[in-house]
């Protein structure tokens, strides 16, 4: 009788822990799917991050006035460094004025798409729209001359924030 009353005890034990690990699977799913960023903001106001497909990102750069070609000049795999160092930081600090954060993918892999933009006003360089994409969303980029001493800044250009507001693209 004392070694049933054992047994009837481990098996409850062991039923527990498998539900609270289960329950915990669970709440760390939803936890999860709800962290993921769909829209984030910046001096053009909310912008959607949906990214996935070229469409959705040729869509993503209007938002900002970007005209770009119909094709991505480049398709590359980027892993967001698990520490970064001061490059790193100065890049995470444009991204952080677009509303963004690469410290929240230290040591993921994302890929990079780039587009050559249309209509960069005054210049004759070639220029890039540079995203970084994340299981379908944006969480970073740039836009970027080619040139060796070119330049780089985030997706918006500060003569064109009056002339861009999400919605009217």
């Amino acid at each position: 009788m004392f070694i049933a009353t054992k047994r009837i005890k481990k098996i409850y034990l062991i039923t527990a822990a498998v539900a609270a690990v289960l329950i915990l699977i669970v709440c760390r799913f939803f936890v999860c799917a709800d962290g993921v960023m769909t829209t984030a903001t910046s001096q053009i106001g909310q912008y959607q991050l949906a990214a996935d497909t070229n469409e959705e990102r040729v869509a993503f750069l209007a938002q900002f006035g970007w005209e770009v070609e119909d094709e991505p000049v480049a398709i590359e795999t980027v892993n967001i460094p698990q520490s970064f160092n001061r490059i790193y930081n100065r890049y995470n600090e444009i991204q952080l004025e677009q509303g963004l954060d690469l410290h929240n993918y230290a040591g993921k892999e994302c890929k990079r798409v780039s587009y050559r933009v249309t209509n960069y006003p005054e210049t004759d360089c070639t220029v890039n729209a540079n995203l970084l994409i994340y299981e379908g969303r944006v969480i970073g980029g740039d836009i970027a001359s080619t040139e060796i001493d070119g330049f780089m800044h985030g997706f918006v250009l500060e003569g064109m924030v009056e002339e861009v507001k999400v919605g009217e693209t």
